[in-house]
């Protein structure tokens, strides 16, 4: 089956170091080659690398090991203060010329003043030599523009019209494309965050037409509030998930969002499929639905899996997720 798409279609994911041993990510290509074979799409990944350690990222990248086009920032970046975390991502950004996402409402947690300054910091930003070191990219040109990329958040939950309205958004983005010369900005279009604003396919299609100068990315998953699911213990466990990710600092947005499987939800999914392909996007379509899998195995065991792998049958069953999402996406 030939991939008549233009845009990648991209794996968002949760890496830690155990994945990067050469046995664990031969079996994990094996599995996702099942995949290719049974959709006909090429994967690429979008890596959340909260739980690795960049220099073992960043040769797998320059090796070719991993098709990584982009970096997703932790939901709480930037902090307050420009700590490690914020010199590793930036610096990874930087070193592997990707994108790096960042939630619009994570910056509008910043005040206007400290947004200037942290935006300066950015642009001022290089690693010093004991970081290039560290990272093992000391032989890396620290001349390139960082590729920061703002993604609408869901307006519901932080109740600010620039974290879910597009136009709005676009426009705040726009203002700072001509003031900072070694930042270059991009969007990120995330479907399932314009959640209870999206009543048809022209919602999205004008949210898409509004920013398609700056969307580069669209993350890709469906929407179900907890009140539209039945199955009382599914609304305990995700709630339960909620709580627990909530104590970790880490909101990943089990309360409601959901980010379902494709059709499984109550957006027009299989429209909007339909219409990037006739626009011919070219960008990246990213499947945010690593939360379904994270469902079945349940959060602790999902952290053990991060830090120490997944069984052949947890394996599958992810193979299985992704599968059937590449299916929508191939048949809409």
């Amino acid at each position: 089956m030939a991939n008549k798409k233009k845009y990648h279609i991209a794996l968002s994911w949760y890496f830690s170091d155990f994945f990067l041993k050469p046995e664990i990510w031969k079996q994990w290509n094996e599995n996702l080659q099942k995949i290719k074979k049974k959709t006909g799409l090429s994967m690429v990944y979008e890596i959340m690398p909260n739980f690795i350690n960049e220099k073992n990222l960043i040769r797998c990248f320059q090796d070719n090991l991993i098709p990584i086009v982009s970096l997703h920032s932790p939901p709480k970046y930037p902090r307050k203060r420009y700590v490690d975390t914020e010199r590793t991502f930036l610096g990874m950004a930087k070193t592997m010329a990707l994108p790096l996402i960042v939630h619009a409402s994570s910056l509008r947690r910043i005040k206007e003043h400290q947004l200037e300054e942290f935006l300066a910091f950015i642009n001022n930003f290089s690693l010093s030599k004991e970081e290039q070191e560290k990272m093992g990219v000391s032989h890396r040109p620290q001349d390139l523009p960082i590729k920061l990329v703002i993604e609408n958040s869901a307006y519901k939950k932080y109740k600010d019209p620039l974290c879910d309205s597009i136009p709005h958004l676009a426009n705040w983005v726009r203002e700072f494309q001509h003031e900072w010369e070694n930042i270059e900005f991009g969007m990120v279009l995330d479907v399932g965050h314009l959640e209870k604003s999206v009543r048809d396919i022209h919602d999205i299609t004008a949210a898409f037409e509004s920013a398609k100068d700056l969307i580069e990315v669209i993350h890709f998953h469906d929407y179900l509030p907890i009140k539209n699911q039945e199955d009382q213990r599914y609304k305990n466990i995700r709630r339960f998930m909620y709580i627990i990710s909530v104590l970790a600092g880490q909101d990943y947005g089990f309360k409601e969002e959901c980010h379902k499987l494709p059709g499984t939800g109550l957006l027009p999914l299989k429209e909007f499929i339909q219409y990037l392909d006739e626009t011919e996007f070219d960008g990246t379509l990213t499947l945010e639905i690593i939360y379904e899998f994270i469902e079945k195995v349940g959060l602790l065991r999902f952290i053990k899996i991060i830090n120490n792998g997944p069984s052949e049958e947890e394996i599958n069953y992810l193979a299985d997720i992704y599968t059937e999402a590449f299916q929508f996406i191939q048949k809409a």
